[in-house]
């Protein structure tokens, strides 16, 4: 691994852990969906759902270990960005993930998509099941005060 200086390395880690961090909301927001949403496939879905979260937290591995492939040796890749950039000067602790930052924007896209989008749906089949249960008058207004609250504390 390229990353030589124990600074870089922690700032690895708490890439890392970011990376877990929006896995767990999603987990969260999936979890909520699971226990308050009634749905055709649930029965199916309690199965695969574990094998779900954990292709996740695989991928998630994978998609850091992709981009520490591309770090280059720091101090070379400091001088270098300094060289070109000489606003930033020569930092001990500056991580450089890349000298060519294509691969890298486009995983991080990529997966703060797919990480931001999931929880905005299973936001919106908990707002739509929700105002079905309203509508069929199946739902008392301290549930839905309940789940207001609970989403609303979710989405802070």
């Amino acid at each position: 691994m390229p990353i030589s200086d124990s600074r870089s390395g922690i700032n690895v880690l708490h890439t890392s852990k970011i990376a877990d961090l929006l896995t767990s909301i999603v987990a969260v927001f999936e979890n909520r969906f699971y226990v308050v949403c009634s749905f055709s496939g649930k029965e199916s879905w309690k199965y695969w759902r574990r094998y779900w979260l954990a292709g996740h937290y695989i991928a998630t591995f994978f998609i850091v270990l992709s981009l520490l492939a591309v770090v280059p040796d720091q101090k070379s890749a400091r001088q270098r960005l300094s060289e070109k950039l000489p606003c930033y000067a020569y930092e001990e602790g500056l991580l450089v993930f890349a000298e060519d930052p294509l691969l890298t924007l486009t995983l991080c896209v990529v997966y703060a998509f797919l990480m931001i989008g999931q929880p905005f749906l299973f936001v919106g089949f908990l707002i739509s099941y929700t105002f079905r249960q309203l509508k069929k008058r199946t739902m008392s207004q301290k549930t839905l005060t309940l789940q207001r609250k609970y989403l609303l504390a979710l989405g802070i």
